[in-house]
């Protein structure tokens, strides 16, 4: 928890020793990729810095495709995932000509539910109206 300066100078000698380890090992950091996520209490937290590099301040991470907010709610994950499954159902239903339901069952099993099944264990919503919704 960063919350006051020595916590976050830690934080940035951390994050100097691991760049340095990367430098070492031939390995570089993806700084378009990083970013820095406050969570519970604001914080004036000073800028993180990567390889010169300063670390935009988000309010919503992408953890392998997992979105999550400074509240820990997912409520921009549910957001992209109803709207992912809905193009493919509708795209499923514009290129099949057969309306077989066995077949276009067939093709929701194979294109659309694993995009609903994706690390739902994480992202398991709890609230009706979340629930409904998907």
């Amino acid at each position: 928890m960063i919350d006051n300066a020595g916590s976050a100078d830690a934080l940035q000698r951390g994050l100097s020793k691991l760049c340095d380890w990367c430098t070492l090992w031939q390995m570089t950091v993806n700084v378009n990729k990083c970013f820095v996520l406050h969570m519970g209490r604001s914080y004036d937290s000073p800028l993180f810095v990567i390889n010169n590099v300063a670390l935009p301040i988000t309010d919503v991470a992408n953890d392998l495709g997992v979105q999550v907010d400074y509240k820990l709610r997912f409520s921009h994950h549910y957001e992209n995932v109803v709207a992912k499954t809905h193009q493919r159902a509708s795209l499923i239903l514009r290129c099949f000509e057969c309306r077989d339901p066995s077949v276009l069952f067939r093709a929701f099993i194979t294109y659309v539910r694993p995009i609903l099944e994706y690390c739902s264990p994480v992202w398991a919503p709890v609230c009706k109206t979340d629930i409904k919704w998907l």
